[in-house]
């Protein structure tokens, strides 16, 4: 049915959002398709106190997630070709591999083309180097949004008034001293980012953010 609508609705480079929402929402359970609402919206904030195109972060913010839920097998009924489906990444980064492949889904299921968007869903879980303003807003947006309450996400929070440079530094900060308390694997492109941006920020600047307590 999904498929049905897509083919109806294309013609445009972007479809409305909500016709984006019918389609996603079967796709995603209830909680993480809330989330995504929230994620897009905030990706809206954003991009209009940065100076971006709200319409296409509504886009990225709304999909991030869209392939939450689904594995390398089940990618093929979606037009994924088994090239793109990245199963070494599956078998030894699970957590990160729907982001990996999101840009192969929104292009093939989605119909979506805009490089900026696919660019953004693929770095929203781990970052990466060099990262456009475009993708730092999808990254900071999903740990930002309303339904994250922790103090971490409060203090991203109050940073993205800002510097998405320091916001996505903290985000990067953070997430590496989780995996590493928890004797994870560290995407390759986790560090990448944190180096760029540590670089960007600059140490002294880096150590006053990364004091922030871990909870």
């Amino acid at each position: 049915m999904a498929q049905l609508l897509l083919r109806a609705w294309r013609g445009n480079v972007l479809l409305k959002l909500d016709q984006y929402k019918t389609v996603l929402s079967p796709l995603l359970k209830e909680t993480r398709f809330e989330h995504s609402l929230r994620v897009s919206q905030t990706c809206v904030q954003l991009a209009e106190r940065f100076g971006q195109d709200s319409e296409s972060l509504a886009v990225a913010g709304l999909l991030h997630d869209a392939a939450k839920y689904l594995s390398p097998d089940r990618l093929e009924g979606y037009g994924v070709p088994k090239e793109e489906r990245e199963e070494a990444i599956f078998s030894r980064y699970p957590e990160v591999w729907h982001a990996m492949v999101a840009p192969s889904l929104l292009s093939h299921f989605f119909g979506i083309e805009d490089r900026s968007i696919l660019d953004a869903v693929k770095w929203h879980s781990t970052g990466t180097e060099s990262m456009s303003v475009f993708s730092k807003i999808v990254f900071v947006a999903d740990f930002i949004e309303p339904g994250r309450r922790s103090n971490r996400a409060e203090t991203v929070r109050k940073l993205s008034e800002t510097c998405l440079d320091e916001a996505s530094l903290m985000i990067s900060g953070f997430m590496m001293t989780w995996l590493l308390s928890q004797h994870q694997l560290i995407f390759p492109h986790t560090l990448f980012c944190y180096n760029d941006l540590l670089n960007r920020v600059g140490k002294t600047r880096v150590a006053a953010l990364l004091s922030v307590p871990f909870s």
